[in-house]
């Protein structure tokens, strides 16, 4: 049901003095409408805070930041004389006094208090933003700084301030802190610099390399009139510990670099950057102090700040890829193009004078086409040999450019050296099945005690659910060295886990520490105070805990004897490769498995162990049990809040799969046909009795049967180096267990991806009564093999996603009625299972007509065994519709990772929900793009395209947002000058000459012509556009009791700053127990690290009356001014987001747009005012409704026109809230 406005008026304090009709007209997640009848026509103020002190102001109107936001007459409020309108908050991060971007919007569902002040009179109120609601399906996009294509306008977290926080922008989110730069650091330098160049051309800074020496009387000195940058450039500048220059994998960072050296000047100054490129600034120019004379010793140019806070602002980032050495092979010819062949990429942020060391000789590079291409001067590097093949190439572009403050001074510079430090990653796990934090809050040691969570991030961290703040504790859980039980347990030991979860006292967690006599499993107790202990060293500062040895191998009661003891088929010495995977549901058992090499997708053991009696009481050799046959380990972990489910996630043994030869256990385990071709139509039909095997039948609803003879046993026939070579008929191949009744095979001839499966009948000796076309999938197909063609073993009893084990029923795994181990054939992929819950990505085949096959999977009982195997209670749409319009849906572009919702609500709230990542990924198929000129290209969206009046348009080259420079008139650059735009021709001739209607054009700098689809990162750089859905890229909740088709079941929460087309793949979402926070992580923040977020949750609202999957009508009734013979009428509207709010845009076109009907029409919801459409009959009355999206500031102005569209009169400008 479409809902019009209603008007909202909160509570207001009793205004005094001459300032009346105080009311709140209107609130939204992130802002507000406040209006007043001032006292007379001068600016009024508003201080407006989440305190009744006012103290602090939120940042929209804190003037320290932003001079003069507190006035009533700033942009995008209303003044008409006396009247006021008030908007307060913006959708919007901008750039503040001190050159850092700061989040304008409120924190959603707030009290907040406001005070307006015009002369000496004041009134107040309060009001509360809104919660955000359900069913807002419209599809947002990262914003786009507008005067600065290619930025991201996310706001900055103030990591000095004692209590840091922002506020997400477009959804009013509030985020804290949970890692933080230089929590756990490591010190690099000091070191020197590799060369000093002057690269001025002119000559102006004498003996350069003297920069690098302090011998006495020698430095580089500069005199001139151009003041040239003297280059101070680095030598294999890396972060060892991890991370290097892919943008794929943010690992390590880099917290602060110091260069340090004896400068001085006539002037007593100098001005300092780092670059990136060795010809320009990539930092903020920094003008430093300096003695006029030769110093006794260096001066260090920067501070500790971290991440890189004195060299960076919101303009100027330096971030790691930019900064560390690049290597690896090109070819070059003799025209000095060089072109990638092997390692790193090159840099498309390199430029004319940028530096690569090929073959040994230093070359200049003249110009840079993409990150594969790229050409230098030969002229540069006479001693490199040309053309060459494969040849090695290197490049140190990073470093420190100094020059004179003032073009007349004189400035030297000798002993230079630089020192860093680097900060350890932040430790996320990448499956969703990895529990993070206890379920039992614990106290600290103040008076009165807080309590927090206990959470295992990148380290041992606390966290006070009641206000955000996270407390580090020290180190990744480790035991310290020493002796326990008789083991020995060096130093640094680390523990084998993808998460070290808390017990149910909220204070145990337990160790599998790999020893070089086998594994075993220590206890830890935590005995600290939970207080920060601040920044220290990575490795030297282990949380307190006190540890104790369960398994230890000294006195014979080691993890694998154990094992051996509780299963004696289990063998230690092939299965040595053990894990600790979580703790059992409710924390009381430790989850582990055993695996044949230390890698995923092998064959493994799978165990319970219990602490309390330090004994394994479950494990499950699952290629040999009835449920799991051949099957390899991909991930196995706890169902959640289950005392006695498990849940193992098999790999796929399709023919087109690894064949092995790399790891042991890994297979592929194949026989070959023996008994020449096979015909595709069965020789036994259906229900027939099979010859050869008394009492055997075909069995009935399937393709047939064939008897065949097979070489022997299936085996290994690329085995790993670890691997015995035992097949019975082959002395270089392995085996691992015979084939039994029951087992799936699959032939490796046929249709690529749909081979034929069978199933094994029965066997006599070598000759097998095989069931043809046993994939259901695949509706029964059978297929002709020739001789000699090959069957492989399957994993399990057909297709799933997840098998289910009540490891309690049984301990060994042996069921063979799926009751007690489940295959899940109704499963999902990337997702969890709870006691009651399981959600994740449906299989494209149980998603709703219309869906594109892309669906989540939601299914509930009473415990695991009601749900599991079972269809999905509900399959809430991934991209719902909004306003009609289908945004982007392709899977393979836009992936899913779906994490359970709290394990006990906070009182008074909802904890039915999941929480779901969907972050942007690659789709080769999205865009096929043609050049046209320069840096400019044309696209053709194969899918998905632009829906301008109804669908935000996702645009990116790289990872860089693109600024829409489209409306009536325009035309889009070819060059650097507009780079990272993009325009959309509404009508032909936009854009560029000879356009048509819809034509898309791209200004993407240094685009990789490869990338025809929405693929590549920063380096590789890809085009991506088209028409966004609500959930790509978003961290989203939904409901897992309301059934919906059209997105009324769920609501975006953030981006969590996550910058397109970079950082890990595997991004997800955790809550805390109680749900009163999210985990979310942010790769490569603000450009620098990556970061871990608490993001405040609102309670989960309930569904209400407005349709948000569509837009909002905002109702306007109008009578028209006497006397002027008003024809019909319009309505001009927009938002401040897109420009000016007396711009009225809509969109991100730079056209007014028009609401010009009684009721909205989906398909044609406005108009462009350059389309002239028909006003609204208004001579006596009418009513226009504005087609709002939801939860925004709607600005409007009324124009009545004459019968010829003159326009009469213009109303004045109005706001109003989009509930």
């Amino acid at each position: 049901m479409k809902t019009p406005l209603t008007a909202l008026f909160l509570l207001i304090a009793p205004a005094y003095g001459a300032i009346s009709n105080v009311k709140v007209a209107g609130t939204t997640s992130t802002q507000a409408v406040i209006s007043y009848t001032a006292p007379d026509n001068n600016p009024c103020m508003i201080e407006i805070s989440e305190s009744s002190g006012y103290t602090p102001l939120v940042h929209d109107v804190d003037t320290v930041l932003f001079p003069g936001a507190n006035s009533d007459n700033r942009p995008g409020n209303i003044s008409i004389g006396r009247t006021r309108i008030f908007v307060a908050g913006k959708r919007a991060a901008e750039i503040a006094a001190d050159i850092w971007r700061y989040s304008r919007a409120l924190q959603a569902f707030t009290p907040h208090y406001f005070r307006v002040t015009c002369g000496a009179d004041q009134a107040a109120g309060t009001f509360t933003t809104t919660n955000i609601p359900l069913g807002n399906t419209f599809p947002e996009v990262a914003p786009v700084d507008p005067a600065h294509p290619g930025e991201y306008a996310w706001p900055y977290m103030p990591w000095a301030s004692a209590n840091p926080s922002m506020i997400d922008p477009q959804t009013g989110i509030l985020f804290k802190p949970l890692t933080k730069p230089r929590r756990s650091y490591i010190a690099l330098g000091p070191s020197g610099f590799g060369n000093a160049r002057d690269i001025g051309g002119l000559g102006e800074w004498a003996n350069p390399a003297y920069a690098l020496s302090n011998n006495a009387g020698q430095a580089a000195v500069y005199s001139g009139t151009q003041r040239s940058w003297l280059w101070l450039q680095t030598s294999n500048f890396q972060t060892p510990y991890g991370g290097g220059a892919d943008w794929s994998d943010d690992g390590y960072s880099v917290n602060y670099f110091e260069p340090q050296f004896k400068v001085w000047s006539s002037d007593g100054q100098a001005e300092v950057c780092l670059t990136a490129d060795g010809v320009s600034c990539r930092s903020a120019i920094r003008t430093i102090s300096v003695p006029t004379s030769e110093p006794t010793s260096p001066q260090n140019v920067g501070d500790t700040n971290s991440p890189m806070v004195y060299w960076n602002d919101a303009l100027h980032i330096v971030s790691k890829p930019n900064m560390v050495r690049r290597s690896g092979t090109v070819n070059i010819d003799t025209s000095g193009n060089a072109t990638w062949t092997g390692g790193d990429v090159f840099n498309p942020n390199w430029t004319a004078g940028s530096r690569l060391t090929i073959a040994n000789s230093d070359c200049a590079i003249s110009s840079v086409t993409n990150d594969v291409s790229l050409k230098v001067t030969l002229s540069s590097c006479p001693g490199l040999s040309v053309p060459a093949t494969g040849v090695s190439y290197l490049s140190d572009n990073f470093g420190v450019l100094i020059r004179a403050h003032s073009a007349s001074a004189s400035v030297s510079v000798k002993a230079a050296r630089w020192v860093s430090e680097e900060s350890t990653d932040t430790g996320w796990v990448a499956g969703d099945m990895p529990v993070l934090c206890s379920d039992a809050l614990v106290p600290d040691n103040s008076v009165p005690p807080q309590s927090g969570f206990h959470c295992s991030i990148g380290g041992l961290v606390w966290i006070n659910p009641a206000t955000g703040e996270t407390r580090n504790l020290g180190d990744a859980t480790r035991p310290p060295g020493g002796s326990y039980g008789g083991d020995q347990v060096p130093s640094g030991t680390p523990c084998l886990a993808d998460g070290s979860p808390f017990a149910a006292d909220g204070n145990t967690e337990y160790c599998l520490a790999n020893l070089g006599t086998g594994p075993i499993l220590m206890k830890g107790v935590y005995s600290g105070n939970n207080q920060d202990i601040g920044p220290y060293a990575y490795g030297l500062q282990a949380s307190p805990m006190n540890w104790s040895n369960l398994t230890p191998i000294a006195q014979h009661k080691g993890l694998l004897d154990l094992l051996h003891n509780f299963d004696a088929t289990f063998d230690k010495t092939l299965f040595a490769n053990c894990y600790e995977r979580g703790l059992t549901g409710d924390r009381t058992k430790v989850v582990g498995d055993c695996r044949r090499d230390a890698q995923q997708d092998v064959i493994a053991w799978l165990w319970i162990f219990d602490p309390s009696t330090a004994s394994i009481v479950a494990a499950w050799p699952t290629w040999k049990m009835p449920a799991a046959r051949w099957c390899k380990i991909h991930s196995y972990a706890q169902v959640v809040s289950s005392p006695s489910w498990a849940a193992v996630e098999f790999s796929s043994n399709a023919t087109n799969a690894n064949h092995g030869g790399t790891y042991g256990g890994q297979g592929m385990w194949t026989t070959t046909l023996t008994s020449g071709a096979l015909s595709q139509t069965a020789a036994i039909a259906s229900g027939a009795p099979i010859p050869g095997f008394a009492g055997l039948s075909c069995p009935a609803g399937y393709a047939g049967c064939d008897v065949v003879t097979v070489a022997g046993e299936p085996c290994d026939f690329d085995p790993a180096a670890n691997e015995p070579r035992n097949c019975p008929y082959n002395s270089s191949a392995t085996y691992l267990q015979d084939a039994i009744a029951g087992d799936i095979l699959e032939f490796d001839t046929g249709t690529n991806g749909q081979q034929e499966a069978v199933q094994l009948l029965g066997k006599s000796g070598n000759t097998w009564a095989i069931l043809r076309g046993y994939w259901v999938k695949y509706n029964f197909l059978t297929e002709a093999h020739a001789a000699n063609s090959k069957l492989q073993a399957q994993c399990g009893v057909g297709p799933v996603d997840t098998t289910l084990w009540n490891f309690v029923a049984d301990s060994h795994g042996q069921d063979v009625t799926a009751s007690t181990v489940i295959p899940d054939g109704h499963g999902f992929s990337h997702g969890a299972y709870t006691a009651t819950i399981g959600a994740g990505v449906a299989d494209w085949r149980d998603c709703p007509a219309g869906s594109n096959g892309i669906c989540s999977s939601i299914k509930k009982g009473v415990d695991v065994a009601s749900y599991a195997n079972r269809g999905a209670s509900s399959t809430p749409l991934t991209t719902p519709l909004f306003a009609g319009k289908q945004g982007l849906n392709s899977s393979s572009l836009v992936e899913a990772y779906l994490a359970p919702g709290p394990s006990f609500p906070q009182p008074g709230t909802a904890g039915d929900y999941v929480i779901a990542a969907r972050p942007l990924e690659s789709d080769g198929g999205w865009n096929t793009v043609t050049p046209v000129s320069g840096q400019l290209y044309k696209v053709s969206v194969n899918y998905n395209p632009p829906q301008v009046k109804t669908l935000a348009t996702l645009a990116m080259c790289g990872m860089h947002p693109l600024s829409d420079v489209s409306g009536p008139g325009s035309t889009i650059g070819t060059g650097a000058p507009a780079s990272y735009t993009y325009c959309i021709a509404n009508a032909g001739g936009e854009c560029q000459p000879g356009s048509q209607p819809g034509n898309v054009f791209v200004n993407c700098p240094n685009y990789y012509g490869k990338n025809q689809g929405c693929a590549g990162n920063e380096d590789d750089r890809g085009i991506c556009i088209g028409a966004n859905a609500m959930q790509a890229h978003k961290i989203s909740q939904t409901s897992t009791t309301i059934r919906a088709a059209n997105g009324s079941d769920t609501r975006a929460l953030t981006s969590a700053f996550h910058p397109y087309r970079v950082g890990p793949s595997y991004w997800n979402a955790r809550v805390l127990p109680d749900g009163s926070w999210a985990i979310v992580r942010a790769p490569f923040f603000n450009a620098t690290r990556p970061e871990v977020f608490l993001a405040k949750l609102p309670p989960m609202p309930a569904p209400d009356s407005v349709a948000r999957n569509t837009f909002v009508p905002i109702r306007v009734t109008l009578t028209p001014p006497a006397g002027l013979a008003v024809n019909n009428a319009i309505v001009e509207f927009g938002y401040a987001e897109n420009g000016q709010a007396t711009d009225f845009y809509c969109t991100t076109r730079r056209e007014s747009c028009v609401a010009a009907a009684a009721a909205i029409n989906e398909a044609a919801p406005f108009a462009f005012a350059g389309e002239n459409p028909a006003g609204v009959p208004c001579g006596a009355s009418c009513t226009i409704q504005i087609p709002a999206i939801p939860q925004r500031i709607v600005y409007y102005r009324v124009k009545y026109r004459s019968a010829s569209n003159q326009v009469l009169a213009t109303g004045s400008p109005q706001a109003a809230a989009a509930p």
